[in-house]
């Protein structure tokens, strides 16, 4: 009997724990699905670290991260259909929500006091949103063609004017006026301040053309060595800085070559990576010697081989002619 009674009590538990598992089992998609978990962000601006303005001309940029965001969550769905109303769920309602928050998140106050309206749904607010951006194209494509070309770098760094150069290209991309990466480069040659000329040099002269982000590392590389260099600093401390030496000097020797041959600086990398060619590269030599105040007479032997930088060696003309000095 209580045999019996032990068989039924566990043939009980197990059938229990069957219909528990299946019944969990079914549940789990729904629950943990991308959608279901998006309650759950905490800040939208952990995912959109940017907040739309009309100011701002980054529209661009918060359009790819908002998009970025809601195709994790599967809430795509959301902003570019319209959702009838007799297919607005409870858990559709929720979700809607959800990225209406988001949208509010993410966007100025000027902003969000233009587009925000009671009932309406997160297709409607976007779609508000993209409109105060995209309406009048050719009117804002105007003024922005006009500060694009008119932007010179003045006192701002590098990173600032390229910067601005690309937000204002985004702008013109998102009003049917796409900005080429050539014409992009150009604009950016031609608004230099004029310590960078010999930079608009280098780079117009390179064959291909190189792309805005390698014309953009030319550009810092060259605005780092200004800022270290010494005012009526020796030769010596130039060509280090341009491409001599990379590692320790061997035996204190002023002319002693690095532990990458004497070639391993920031133009010899740049030559072996391609970006400057053997002609390029011996031109740039010249400019080194051609700027240095002892009238320091330069001589590159160019290479065949764009994978191998340039050996070249300096003969420095003391104040008697007979004595010379060699630097190889």
């Amino acid at each position: 009997m209580s045999t019996s009674a032990s068989s039924s009590s566990m043939l009980g538990a197990q059938t229990s724990g069957a219909l528990t598992n299946s019944t969990a089992a079914a549940a789990s998609p729904a629950l943990t699905s991308p959608a279901s978990q998006a309650v759950h962000v905490a800040s939208v601006k952990t995912h959109v670290p940017v907040v739309l303005d009309l100011q701002q001309s980054n529209y661009a940029k918060w359009r790819m991260l908002i998009t970025v965001l809601l195709g994790k969550y599967e809430l795509m769905d959301h902003i570019s259909s319209v959702t009838p109303p007799d297919a607005r769920t409870t858990e559709w309602q929720r979700q809607d929500y959800v990225v209406r928050s988001w949208l509010y998140g993410s966007i100025s106050d000027d902003i969000l006091d233009t587009i925000m309206a009671q009932d309406q749904t997160a297709y409607d607010a976007y779609a508000l949103i993209r409109n105060l951006f995209l309406d009048n194209q050719l009117t804002r494509a105007v003024y922005l063609e006009a500060q694009f070309r008119a932007l010179v770098q003045g006192d701002l760094t590098i990173t600032a004017y390229c910067h601005r150069l690309k937000a204002l290209s985004d702008a013109l991309a998102d009003v049917g006026q796409p900005v080429t990466n050539q014409t992009l480069v150009l604009t950016c040659l031609r608004g230099l301040n004029p310590r960078f000329s010999d930079i608009t040099t280098l780079v117009t002269m390179q064959v291909p053309a190189p792309t805005f982000l390698q014309t953009r590392s030319i550009l810092l590389l060259r605005e780092n060595q200004l800022a270290n260099a010494t005012p009526g600093g020796s030769l010596l401390s130039q060509v280090a800085l341009y491409g001599n030496t990379a590692g320790s000097s061997t035996g204190g020797n002023p002319g002693g070559r690095g532990n990458s041959g004497g070639h391993g600086g920031r133009w010899s990398a740049q030559h072996r990576a391609g970006l400057i060619g053997p002609a390029l590269y011996a031109w740039h030599c010249l400019r080194v010697a051609d700027a240095h105040p002892r009238r320091t007479r330069l001589t590159c032997a160019d290479s065949t081989r764009v994978s191998q930088p340039v050996p070249f060696s300096f003969t420095t003309t003391a104040a008697t002619p007979s004595t010379s000095s060699s630097l190889s």
